[in-house]
């Protein structure tokens, strides 16, 4: 991070994930960020949410944005696979957008947790879904931050991340 900008690097098909500097972990998270000259071609922005502790791999849920304006919610284990849990498409980005992805834990069993997620591309709700996992010791959720190449080395600047904590009440 250099001067309230965080810049991610990425190459290859894969999206880069970048930890950010908030380590506190929460129940409920909300991430989002802008992204300034964003490249037109070739490249993903994303921003989301990682488990903090008690599962390997980690768990990270992610709202990555194409510059066409398709979008998806996914789980990924890093390092491991993604799976799509919700997609759909918006307007073209253009040379800067915003991205935001709440994460809500919100029903916990002996073998189970529940999390809400919703997605915002240029501050308008696009999706929302509840993903359930077989793991119980998530500890909370801490941001990230993703960009993704598919070919040349990309950078991103992202600009004006802003992390919320939800309280949830009952």
């Amino acid at each position: 991070m250099t001067a309230n900008h965080y810049v991610v690097t990425g190459w290859t098909e894969i999206h880069h994930a970048l930890l950010t500097p908030y380590a506190v972990a929460h129940r409920a998270i909300s991430v989002a960020t802008t992204v300034d000259d964003y490249p037109a071609d070739d490249v993903s922005m994303g921003a989301g949410c990682q488990s903090a502790y008690g599962i390997s791999p980690a768990l990270v849920y992610q709202m990555v944005v194409y510059p066409d304006g398709q979008w998806y919610i996914e789980e990924a284990r890093a390092p491991g696979g993604v799976q799509t849990l919700l997609s759909g498409g918006t307007s073209a980005l253009g040379a800067a957008a915003s991205v935001q992805l709440t994460c809500v834990m919100i029903a916990t069993t002996s073998t189970t947790e529940t999390t809400q997620l919703v997605g915002y591309v240029n501050g308008i709700r696009v999706g929302a879904i509840g993903d359930q996992t077989d793991q119980n010791r998530i500890g909370g959720y801490v941001p990230v931050l993703m960009l993704g190449t598919f070919g040349p080395t990309e950078s991103a600047t992202f600009t004006g991340i802003t992390v919320r904590s939800i309280t949830q009440s009952g």
